[in-house]
């Protein structure tokens, strides 16, 4: 009895004799002789090109010559992943210790295997690809952005810094960890308990600090609290300085201190290798006791008493001088002794409203002018 059966283009056909594998129909139309019907045809669609029949195991373990010829093995160690490329397009990825199987009658298959115990970084452009196609949890992914640096560790050890971007790296069951590093500039402030001066007066202040870092391993590796290590640098300087000093030194130097704390800050950095830069240490505030600032209170208000005092005699002098230099100048100018009786009387007919003056020639205003004139020139010639 013939049997017959069409295998499409886009198919292959597992001829099966008694359950046993007899061979790999292609494309066409196949007939044979089979009067006991113990033949039969397991089609197979290999447009799609993986393939997880059971008689493909078979053939590559009975007849492997013929399994090279129609398929590509893929197959990963448990430090290993395998990228599969069709038509030099990512198509999908195998994980540590599995194993796959593909057709390569219709296409061109490309495999490539990447160790990743290391955690090694995925190139940016091929990123987006796979991880649409890797298994969930094989690609860990982390965005640094531009004020960030970024530390790669991989199994607990350091690995390597990641600048400003997008990175990926291929990591299996979490063996990556990334730390980020903040490279702006920041600020500590503090304030402190209370000090005694070398005059024993207490007093406390409020510190401020403004650093960035410099060199992320350093500043990761080395300390753990950076802010709490500034802090204390300050508080350790500013007792020292604020110890030897008396309380006018304190309230009038300042500018001193605050250098003298720059320097203190920024050796401890450089010494203790903090990876860090100290851009400036300051003095904001000093805060006295309450009775300690009525006292100050009191001897400013005084100081300022004693100078309004000053001020006051100095023009006190001033005009009298003036005084004392128009009487010399009148003396010896009868003129300007005129001109000066003028201008007081215009001064006081401004302050009137009306003058009534006798109309009588004996009582007139010239007359009166003419008797004031010759009492003050027989007063002179007294005086000579």
């Amino acid at each position: 009895m013939w049997t017959s059966t069409v295998v499409s283009d886009h198919e292959r056909g597992f001829l099966v004799r008694q359950g046993r594998f007899a061979g790999i129909l292609a494309a066409g139309r196949h007939s044979w002789f089979d009067p006991f019907g113990k033949l039969r045809v397991i089609k197979c669609d290999i447009s799609q090109p993986e393939t997880d029949s059971p008689w493909v195991d078979i053939i590559r373990r009975t007849n492997y010559a013929l399994f090279d010829r129609h398929f590509e093995h893929v197959s990963t160690a448990d430090n290993k992943i395998a990228i599969v490329r069709v038509e030099d397009h990512i198509h999908t990825v195998v994980p540590p210790g599995t194993s796959q199987t593909f057709w390569k009658d219709l296409v061109r298959i490309k495999v490539e295997y990447v160790d990743i115990s290391n955690a090694p970084a995925i190139d940016p452009a091929m990123l987006t690809g796979l991880q649409v196609r890797a298994p969930e949890g094989l690609i860990q992914t982390r965005l640094i952005k531009a004020h960030e640096t970024g530390l790669m560790f991989v199994n607990g050890r350091y690995k390597r810094l990641l600048s400003p971007g997008r990175h990926g790296f291929w990591s299996d069951k979490g063996a990556v960890e990334i730390h980020v590093v903040d490279m702006r500039e920041r600020e500590v402030a503090v304030t402190t308990q209370s000090m005694l001066t070398h005059d024993h007066i207490t007093l406390s202040m409020t510190l401020s600090a403004t650093w960035k870092v410099v060199d992320p391993q350093k500043a990761s590796f080395n300390i753990n609290d950076l802010d709490g290590r500034i802090t204390r640098s300050m508080l350790s300087a500013i007792q020292g300085a604020v110890a030897a000093r008396s309380l006018e030194d304190v309230l009038g130097g300042r500018e001193a201190m605050d250098a003298e704390l720059n320097a203190v800050v920024r050796a401890m950095a450089r010494e203790s290798e903090l990876g860090i830069q100290i851009d400036s240490v300051q003095i904001n505030e000093i805060l006295l006791p309450d009775n300690m600032r009525e006292i100050l209170y009191r001897v400013v208000e005084a100081e300022k008493h004693e100078q309004a005092d000053i001020i006051r005699r100095r023009e006190e002098a001033a005009a009298l001088e003036a005084l004392a230099s128009t009487a010399r100048q009148m003396e010896n100018n009868p003129t300007l002794m005129r001109l000066r009786e003028l201008e007081a009387l215009e001064k006081l007919l401004a302050k009137i409203g009306q003058v009534d003056l006798p109309s009588t020639e004996s009582a007139g205003i010239n007359n009166m002018l003419s008797k004031i004139l010759l009492q003050r020139t027989h007063g002179k010639d007294g005086d000579g």
